[in-house]
């Protein structure tokens, strides 16, 4: 199952102009795909995205138009200037006659979003669906213990961040142990990797009480090599 967040965001009128351009001629607007879903962490090298088709269209003269195929628009979160930025998937890859899309176009650890649009069989477009926001990661499940070394997982940043993720309770005093090297701590709950819950620098014990029943990702980032530990 997917596990997913949904942003609804109320479009503004220059994207209603371009995403349903061709049909100001007629000035009608068409309902939208809706449900769009997004995978959340479940994959370490892809996005799954799923939603609902809109309904087929009657026309005055009593045929039925159906979607012919989907666009599949996407923005990357960029952390430096702290917003969306369109990032096109490519028009050879952004297209789809499913209810469904796997992007295999992404870096792990960083967030997406997506909107669709149906294109109908004479032309006419849809309008824009609610964006849905997904990532993909690689994280290391972290077992809960009463003692902080039967946790323990070793962690190498020579290649890159490490994550990890746990199961939390709400309210209740977690403990983060980390040691070696020198790294940074952060805290991300399920469904958004660009809100930090929580961050501790460099290594020591750290206590974590969790704000929502949920499971949490942890990004370990810096230098070298060592182990963490989530106990209670």
């Amino acid at each position: 199952m997917i596990r997913v967040i949904r942003i609804a965001t109320v479009l503004a009128s220059a994207l209603v102009l371009f995403t349903g351009c061709e049909n100001l001629l007629t000035g009608e607007s068409y309902a939208p795909p809706t449900d769009v879903e997004a995978s959340t962490g479940e994959f370490r090298d892809r996005i799954e995205i799923e939603w609902k088709a809109p309904p087929a269209r009657e026309t005055s003269d009593g045929k039925t138009i159906g979607v012919e195929q989907y666009q599949v628009y996407r923005e990357k979160w960029d952390s430096g200037d702290s917003e969306w930025k369109d990032d096109p998937i490519g028009s050879a890859n952004d297209t789809t006659t499913d209810t469904s899309f796997t992007d295999e176009w992404v870096v792990p650890g960083v967030a997406y979003r997506y909107r669709i649009v149906a294109e109908f069989a004479d032309g006419s477009v849809s309008d824009s669906s609610e964006y849905a926001e997904g990532y993909a990661l690689e994280a290391t499940r972290l077992i809960l213990y009463s003692n902080e070394t039967e946790g323990e997982r070793s962690f190498d940043l020579s290649g890159g961040d490490a994550w990890f993720e746990f199961s939390a309770q709400r309210g209740w005093p977690y403990r983060i142990t980390v040691t070696g090297g020198t790294p940074g701590v952060e805290i991300y709950a399920l469904g958004n990797i660009r809100d930090i819950v929580a961050n501790f620098p460099g290594t020591g014990e750290f206590s974590f009480p969790a704000p929502q029943t949920t499971v949490y990702h942890i990004r370990v980032y810096g230098n070298g090599t060592g182990t963490i530990s989530v106990w209670y």
